[in-house]
């Protein structure tokens, strides 16, 4: 069974260079978003964040709050999505 596949790309000078600033744009947003994220964590006091509120059936699963707990809190939830289109 095959996993993955090698392709060899002979880019023109003008596809190319639509490539190279193609990754420079991935890059620069990579690092916003990265610096985005480290300065919530920072900001959250060294705890991580949710990343998205949970779905509706999330939602349902979820165990009741306690009756101190601010009503319709987040507790224990972690996104498991990966990245936007990704299948497994």
């Amino acid at each position: 069974m095959r996993r993955s596949y090698k392709f060899l790309l002979r880019p023109t000078s003008k596809q190319a260079a639509a490539l190279a600033a193609c990754l420079e744009d991935h890059r620069v947003l990579y690092n916003a978003a990265l610096e985005h994220r480290r300065t919530a964590y920072r900001r959250a006091g060294g705890r991580s964040p949710p990343s998205r509120p949970p779905c509706a059936a999330c939602r349902r699963r979820s165990p009741p709050s306690s009756p101190g707990s601010a009503p319709g809190a987040r507790r224990g939830f972690r996104g498991s999505r990966g990245a936007a289109g990704s299948t497994r």
